[in-house]
Protein backbone atom coordinates (compact mmCIF):
# COMPACT_ATOMS: atom_id res chain seq x y z
CA UNK A 1 0.00 0.00 0.00
CA UNK A 2 1.59 2.98 -0.79
CA UNK A 3 1.84 6.20 1.37
CA UNK A 4 -1.47 7.82 -0.22
CA UNK A 5 -3.26 4.91 0.42
CA UNK A 6 -1.90 4.43 3.78
CA UNK A 7 -3.31 7.48 4.68
CA UNK A 8 -6.37 7.04 3.36
CA UNK A 9 -6.68 3.72 5.27
CA UNK A 10 -5.50 5.27 8.89
CA UNK A 11 -7.97 8.32 8.49
CA UNK A 12 -10.88 6.04 7.06
CA UNK A 13 -9.70 2.72 8.74
CA UNK A 14 -13.53 1.92 9.26
CA UNK A 15 -14.76 2.55 5.39
CA UNK A 16 -12.63 -0.74 4.72
CA UNK A 17 -15.24 -2.80 6.90
CA UNK A 18 -18.09 -0.69 7.06
CA UNK A 19 -20.04 -2.65 4.06
CA UNK A 20 -19.05 -5.95 4.72
CA UNK A 21 -21.45 -8.13 4.56
CA UNK A 22 -23.77 -5.62 3.16
CA UNK A 23 -27.33 -7.23 2.43
CA UNK A 24 -28.47 -5.81 -0.90
CA UNK A 25 -31.71 -5.05 -2.26
CA UNK A 26 -34.09 -7.86 -3.09
CA UNK A 27 -34.68 -8.19 -6.78
CA UNK A 28 -37.74 -6.71 -7.57
CA UNK A 29 -40.32 -9.64 -8.67
CA UNK A 30 -39.35 -10.86 -5.49
CA UNK A 31 -40.77 -7.45 -3.45
CA UNK A 32 -43.63 -7.58 -5.78
CA UNK A 33 -44.63 -11.14 -5.09
CA UNK A 34 -44.12 -10.24 -1.18
CA UNK A 35 -46.34 -7.30 -1.06
CA UNK A 36 -48.92 -9.13 -3.42
CA UNK A 37 -49.21 -11.49 -1.14
CA UNK A 38 -49.76 -9.72 1.36
CA UNK A 39 -52.37 -7.91 -0.73
CA UNK A 40 -50.92 -4.68 -1.32
CA UNK A 41 -51.65 -3.05 -4.53
CA UNK A 42 -47.90 -2.66 -6.03
CA UNK A 43 -46.94 -1.53 -9.59
CA UNK A 44 -43.68 -2.12 -10.56
CA UNK A 45 -40.89 -0.69 -12.86
CA UNK A 46 -38.18 -3.10 -13.71
CA UNK A 47 -36.60 -0.27 -15.80
CA UNK A 48 -35.89 2.06 -13.35
CA UNK A 49 -35.81 -0.85 -10.55
CA UNK A 50 -38.68 1.38 -8.63
CA UNK A 51 -41.98 0.07 -7.51
CA UNK A 52 -45.16 2.09 -5.97
CA UNK A 53 -47.56 0.79 -3.12
CA UNK A 54 -50.99 2.06 -3.49
CA UNK A 55 -53.31 1.65 -0.13
CA UNK A 56 -56.60 3.09 1.60
CA UNK A 57 -55.19 3.61 5.51
CA UNK A 58 -57.96 3.18 8.30
CA UNK A 59 -59.79 6.60 9.61
CA UNK A 60 -58.74 5.60 12.84
CA UNK A 61 -54.94 7.51 12.60
CA UNK A 62 -53.36 5.26 15.40
CA UNK A 63 -54.95 2.31 13.42
CA UNK A 64 -53.39 3.84 9.83
CA UNK A 65 -49.82 4.37 11.88
CA UNK A 66 -49.71 0.98 12.50
CA UNK A 67 -50.62 -0.25 8.93
CA UNK A 68 -47.95 2.41 7.97
CA UNK A 69 -44.91 0.73 9.97
CA UNK A 70 -46.08 -2.86 8.72
CA UNK A 71 -45.77 -1.19 5.49
CA UNK A 72 -41.98 0.45 5.97
CA UNK A 73 -40.94 -2.45 8.19
CA UNK A 74 -41.94 -4.84 5.17
CA UNK A 75 -40.26 -2.66 2.30
CA UNK A 76 -36.91 -2.01 4.77
CA UNK A 77 -35.96 -5.54 4.97
CA UNK A 78 -36.75 -6.24 1.29
CA UNK A 79 -33.80 -3.33 0.91
CA UNK A 80 -36.34 -0.40 -0.48
CA UNK A 81 -36.89 2.90 1.20
CA UNK A 82 -39.73 5.13 0.30
CA UNK A 83 -39.09 8.30 -1.41
CA UNK A 84 -42.32 10.19 -1.81
CA UNK A 85 -45.73 10.25 -0.85
CA UNK A 86 -48.74 11.50 -3.02
CA UNK A 87 -51.97 11.39 -0.93
CA UNK A 88 -55.46 11.61 -1.90
CA UNK A 89 -58.77 12.60 -0.16
CA UNK A 90 -62.54 11.90 -0.97
CA UNK A 91 -62.76 15.02 -3.25
CA UNK A 92 -59.99 13.54 -5.84
CA UNK A 93 -57.68 16.38 -4.42
CA UNK A 94 -53.86 15.54 -3.83
CA UNK A 95 -50.51 16.23 -1.93
CA UNK A 96 -47.56 15.39 -2.32
CA UNK A 97 -44.71 15.00 0.44
CA UNK A 98 -41.54 13.84 0.79
CA UNK A 99 -40.85 10.96 2.79
CA UNK A 100 -41.35 10.84 6.38
CA UNK A 101 -42.93 9.93 9.40
CA UNK A 102 -44.30 13.37 9.93
CA UNK A 103 -45.79 14.01 6.67
CA UNK A 104 -47.27 10.87 6.83
CA UNK A 105 -48.81 12.10 9.90
CA UNK A 106 -50.28 15.33 8.14
CA UNK A 107 -52.09 13.28 5.07
CA UNK A 108 -53.62 11.34 8.06
CA UNK A 109 -54.78 13.97 9.68
CA UNK A 110 -55.77 15.91 6.68
CA UNK A 111 -57.83 12.88 5.56
CA UNK A 112 -55.62 11.92 2.70
CA UNK A 113 -56.11 8.36 3.55
CA UNK A 114 -55.55 7.13 0.14
CA UNK A 115 -51.94 7.17 0.02
CA UNK A 116 -49.09 6.33 -3.38
CA UNK A 117 -45.98 5.73 -2.20
CA UNK A 118 -42.98 6.12 -4.05
CA UNK A 119 -39.78 2.87 -3.51
CA UNK A 120 -36.54 3.04 -4.68
CA UNK A 121 -33.89 0.21 -3.98
CA UNK A 122 -31.66 1.17 -0.87
CA UNK A 123 -28.43 -0.47 -2.53
CA UNK A 124 -28.51 -0.31 -6.77
CA UNK A 125 -26.39 -1.68 -9.37
CA UNK A 126 -22.61 -2.08 -7.59
CA UNK A 127 -20.24 -0.74 -10.49
CA UNK A 128 -17.45 -3.09 -10.66
CA UNK A 129 -14.72 -1.34 -13.23
CA UNK A 130 -14.69 1.91 -11.13
CA UNK A 131 -14.13 5.29 -13.26
CA UNK A 132 -10.12 6.78 -12.76
CA UNK A 133 -12.08 10.13 -12.34
CA UNK A 134 -15.26 11.41 -11.13
CA UNK A 135 -16.93 14.58 -10.27
CA UNK A 136 -19.42 15.92 -7.50
CA UNK A 137 -21.19 19.48 -7.78
CA UNK A 138 -21.21 21.57 -4.83
CA UNK A 139 -22.11 24.72 -3.08
CA UNK A 140 -18.65 27.24 -2.92
CA UNK A 141 -19.40 27.86 0.40
CA UNK A 142 -18.56 24.14 1.26
CA UNK A 143 -15.50 23.45 -0.52
CA UNK A 144 -13.47 24.50 2.35
CA UNK A 145 -14.18 22.12 4.62
CA UNK A 146 -14.61 19.18 2.23
CA UNK A 147 -10.99 19.70 1.09
CA UNK A 148 -10.18 19.11 4.91
CA UNK A 149 -12.36 16.45 6.07
CA UNK A 150 -13.61 15.19 2.82
CA UNK A 151 -17.11 14.53 1.03
CA UNK A 152 -18.94 12.80 4.04
CA UNK A 153 -22.96 11.00 2.77
CA UNK A 154 -25.53 13.51 3.94
CA UNK A 155 -29.06 13.81 2.98
CA UNK A 156 -29.91 16.91 2.87
CA UNK A 157 -30.47 18.99 -0.12
CA UNK A 158 -31.63 16.21 -2.28
CA UNK A 159 -35.21 15.90 -4.46
CA UNK A 160 -36.01 13.58 -2.52
CA UNK A 161 -34.96 11.74 0.43
CA UNK A 162 -32.29 8.87 0.54
CA UNK A 163 -30.16 7.15 2.84
CA UNK A 164 -26.75 8.91 3.18
CA UNK A 165 -24.81 9.19 -0.41
CA UNK A 166 -22.53 11.10 -2.55
CA UNK A 167 -23.83 12.07 -5.73
CA UNK A 168 -21.25 11.84 -8.67
CA UNK A 169 -21.12 11.63 -12.35
CA UNK A 170 -18.63 10.52 -14.64
CA UNK A 171 -18.15 13.38 -17.26
CA UNK A 172 -17.88 17.20 -16.24
CA UNK A 173 -21.07 17.46 -18.64
CA UNK A 174 -23.82 15.63 -16.97
CA UNK A 175 -23.36 18.30 -14.82
CA UNK A 176 -25.35 20.48 -16.38
CA UNK A 177 -28.74 19.83 -16.17
CA UNK A 178 -28.39 19.64 -12.33
CA UNK A 179 -27.29 23.19 -12.36
CA UNK A 180 -30.28 25.18 -12.49
CA UNK A 181 -32.40 22.52 -10.55
CA UNK A 182 -29.86 23.09 -7.86
CA UNK A 183 -30.00 26.96 -8.05
CA UNK A 184 -33.91 26.76 -8.16
CA UNK A 185 -33.70 24.56 -5.04
CA UNK A 186 -31.24 26.29 -3.03
CA UNK A 187 -30.64 30.09 -4.35
CA UNK A 188 -27.21 29.19 -3.58
CA UNK A 189 -25.51 30.75 -7.09
CA UNK A 190 -21.79 30.44 -6.08
CA UNK A 191 -20.78 26.53 -7.15
CA UNK A 192 -17.74 24.41 -6.98
CA UNK A 193 -16.98 21.31 -9.18
CA UNK A 194 -14.94 18.70 -7.67
CA UNK A 195 -12.58 16.18 -9.19
CA UNK A 196 -12.24 12.94 -7.68
CA UNK A 197 -9.25 10.50 -8.03
CA UNK A 198 -10.76 7.50 -7.60
CA UNK A 199 -7.84 5.63 -7.86
CA UNK A 200 -6.41 6.78 -4.56
CA UNK A 201 -9.12 5.08 -2.38
CA UNK A 202 -9.86 2.27 -5.30
CA UNK A 203 -9.04 -0.05 -2.10
CA UNK A 204 -12.64 1.06 0.02
CA UNK A 205 -14.46 3.11 -2.07
CA UNK A 206 -17.86 1.33 -3.89
CA UNK A 207 -20.09 2.73 -6.02
CA UNK A 208 -23.64 2.43 -7.57
CA UNK A 209 -25.51 3.30 -10.53
CA UNK A 210 -27.65 6.04 -9.30
CA UNK A 211 -31.05 5.23 -10.41
CA UNK A 212 -32.58 8.87 -10.43
CA UNK A 213 -29.70 9.58 -13.02
CA UNK A 214 -29.73 6.29 -15.28
CA UNK A 215 -26.38 5.91 -17.42
CA UNK A 216 -24.51 9.36 -16.02
CA UNK A 217 -25.00 9.49 -12.48
CA UNK A 218 -23.21 7.00 -9.48
CA UNK A 219 -23.38 7.22 -5.64
CA UNK A 220 -21.60 5.92 -3.04
CA UNK A 221 -22.17 5.42 0.35
CA UNK A 222 -18.49 6.41 1.72
CA UNK A 223 -16.97 9.09 2.85
CA UNK A 224 -14.63 10.01 0.23
CA UNK A 225 -10.74 11.33 1.91
CA UNK A 226 -9.78 14.81 0.64
CA UNK A 227 -6.44 13.52 -0.46
CA UNK A 228 -8.77 12.11 -2.97
CA UNK A 229 -10.48 15.67 -3.98
CA UNK A 230 -9.45 18.79 -5.97
CA UNK A 231 -11.22 21.58 -7.03
CA UNK A 232 -11.44 21.04 -11.23
CA UNK A 233 -13.73 24.67 -11.69
CA UNK A 234 -16.20 27.20 -9.62
CA UNK A 235 -18.69 29.70 -10.91
CA UNK A 236 -22.01 31.57 -10.56
CA UNK A 237 -25.22 31.07 -11.33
Amino acid sequence: MDTHLLAAYKYYKSEFKLYEGLITSYPLYEVIRILTQKNYNVKGNYKDNTFYLKFKFNNDSNVAFQEFKEIMKITNTCGYFCSNMKGENINNEFKIFKYSEDNFKTLIYDNYNLINFSFEAKYDIYIERIPEVLYHLTPTQNVEKILKNGLVPKSRSKKSYHPDRIYLVKNVEDLTPLFMDFYEKTRINKWTILKINTEIISDYLQIYKDPNFKEKGYYTLNTIHPIAIKIYDEFNI
